[in-house]
């Protein structure tokens, strides 16, 4: 009984991890900088680039959902520099959502967007991400790599302290 029970939670385990993986597109990526001091590439925003700034010339892991990159609109025009032109060799119709399957660099990416795009397979497609969306990973740990935690001003608080006790021994006099 013990044994059937470990049997099935390890599967239903399994399949929950092949839908995350499912749900996720990871792209190894090298952080590179060109001589201006700019991302190469995709170019990540300053706020991911303090992210990732210990991780100049190594590999990382991108990872963003399908309904994160754009073929169009906003976000597109928002992360310009984000683009990158992937050729779709598998394109899906399923309702309201077209999702659109392709290669970057030899690797699996998995695009859903509008059913109103009129994408067919060999079709070369403009992908941008969604900036805002995008989160590395330690490709060693498989943690997420999180931004430095922000240092406190604790010079402030001990000046406003000081005033506050201060004010309190002229109120005592």
């Amino acid at each position: 009984s013990d044994f059937l029970s470990i049997g099935i939670r390890d599967k239903k385990l399994k399949e929950l991890q092949e839908f995350i993986e499912n749900q996720f597109n990871k792209l190894s990526v090298t952080i590179m900088t060109n001589e201006n001091g700019e991302t190469s590439a995709i170019e990540l925003t300053p706020a991911l680039c303090e992210v990732v700034k210990d991780y100049e010339g190594k590999e990382v892991v991108l990872g963003i959902r399908p309904e994160d990159i754009h073929v169009d609109g906003p976000v597109a025009k928002k992360y310009a520099k984000a683009t990158t032109e992937v050729e779709c060799d598998v394109v899906e119709l399923l309702g309201h959502e077209l999702i659109i399957y392709g290669y970057i660099n030899g690797q699996r990416v998995v695009v859903k967007t509008s059913a109103t795009h009129e994408i067919q397979v060999h079709d070369k497609v403009n992908f941008t991400f969604d900036m805002a969306k995008v989160h590395f990973f330690d490709p060693e740990t498989e943690l997420r790599i999180k931004p430095a935690p922000k240092k406190r001003n604790t010079e402030l608080e001990i000046e406003t302290g000081a005033e506050e006790a201060e004010a309190e021994e002229a109120k005592a006099e």
